[in-house]
């Protein structure tokens, strides 16, 4: 295998490697837990979801949550949020009887 081959293979597999780190670094922090707890997943190309220590929260490709505004926004404690990927680089957030939905445009979680 030539070495060109090699390195174009590797390349993919080394950013989806560190996104996934990145986004599992942040949760970490946004949980309150321990790095070797959080798991996160490509959910689709907009979103990756992490889980851990009974939490969970869907991140961009910015490893960056829509949490902290909805919780401002909804008025509503972050760890009674539940979110869901609305597609096109949106989230839907529901939590204390209210919803609302975020996009993430222009390197800022916009409200809808």
């Amino acid at each position: 295998m030539s070495r060109r081959i090699l390195i174009s293979m590797v390349l993919p597999l080394s950013a989806c490697l560190t996104l996934t780190g990145a986004v599992t670094s942040q949760a970490s922090k946004d949980f309150n837990c321990a790095e070797s707890q959080i798991r996160a997943v490509e959910v689709d190309d907009y979103a990756i979801k992490a889980t851990g220590c009974g939490k969970a929260a869907l991140y961009n490709r910015a490893a960056q949550s829509p949490l902290t505004r909805a919780s401002f926004d909804l008025s509503c404690p972050a760890e009674q949020l539940q979110m869901v990927p609305l597609g096109d680089n949106a989230f839907g957030v529901e939590g204390c009887g209210k919803k609302a939905s975020s996009a993430w445009v222009d390197q800022a979680w916009v409200g809808h």
